[in-house]
């Protein structure tokens, strides 16, 4: 299996300080995060422009949100509720019970010591092939997955992640945190980091031309082979800590709906 190599940030910031503060030390090597030239590609004209779109939000973003209605518009899954009661305020209202003129016909979660939060990871690796427009329903799956769990009554962290074999020679991984459990969903950020290719192909490529050791990480001949959580090392998988894992770039409503379906009946399982 060779080397397994694993970093880990808890926040957009801590990753974005760390790879400013390598950058400026001068460890660059490789600078396929810096190409000016392939703006189709990899989404943006130079790295400094998707700084600032992690860094501020991606104002532009594709209507993600009318995407992720349109998936759970498609499908009847639904994610089991947490424990709730009628009373005469709450959450939501009970339609049928306010149709019948119940005076408690709000729907409010029953007191728990803690929200049970799921965790779910977003798999960035991808392709060289796959065009910037092919991004657009994994973050649409992911909001809808996000949508639901708050609906249900649970907590979500929500974290991105890499998965590399660098041509046989090891493992290279690295997992970010955009979402803890307790903050609020930032559709900027969930957007940029799910949807847009500078997100691999310029911000998580530049932390890895930080690495003193080009020819260990293969980048002299790419950024190694995108593989899927379950190929990962098996204490990569564990670091990981995903409960649920978005790993697909489907090519269609229909692709993504059914992936999302999937994704429900793995969440009830829990």
């Amino acid at each position: 299996m060779g080397y397994i190599d694993y970093k880990e940030y808890n926040s957009v910031g801590e990753m974005l300080a760390y790879n400013a503060d390598n950058r400026k030390a001068g460890k660059n090597r490789a600078r396929g995060s810096e190409r000016t030239n392939d703006i189709e590609w990899s989404g943006t004209r130079n790295i400094n422009e998707a700084i600032e779109l992690a860094t501020n939000g991606w104002h532009d973003r594709p209507n993600v949100k009318g995407l992720s209605k349109q998936i759970t518009s498609s499908t009847t899954a639904q994610i089991n509720v947490a424990s709730t009661y009628n009373d005469v305020c709450g959450s939501y209202v009970d339609v049928g019970a306010f149709v019948e003129g119940v005076p408690e016909n709000m729907v409010q979660f029953a007191e728990v010591e803690a929200p049970r939060i799921v965790r779910i990871g977003v798999n960035l690796s991808s392709d060289c092939s796959q065009g910037k427009n092919t991004f657009k329903l994994r973050g649409a799956i992911t909001l809808a997955i996000v949508d639901k769990l708050a609906e249900a009554g649970y907590g979500c962290e929500l974290f991105v992640y890499t998965v590399s074999d660098i041509y046989g020679r090891g493992y290279h991984s690295e997992k970010l945190v955009i979402k803890q459990a307790d903050q609020h969903l930032d559709q900027d950020a969930l957007t940029f980091w799910c949807c847009h290719p500078s997100a691999l192909r310029r911000l998580m490529f530049a932390n890895w031309e930080t690495e003193e050791d080009q020819n260990k990480y293969g980048l002299d001949g790419g950024y190694g082979k995108p593989k899927s959580l379950a190929e990962a090392p098996k204490c990569t998988q564990e670091k990981m800590q995903a409960d649920i894992n978005v790993d697909t770039v489907p090519s269609s409503v229909k692709d993504a709906v059914s992936y999302y379906n999937g994704l429900v009946d793995q969440i009830n399982e829990l």
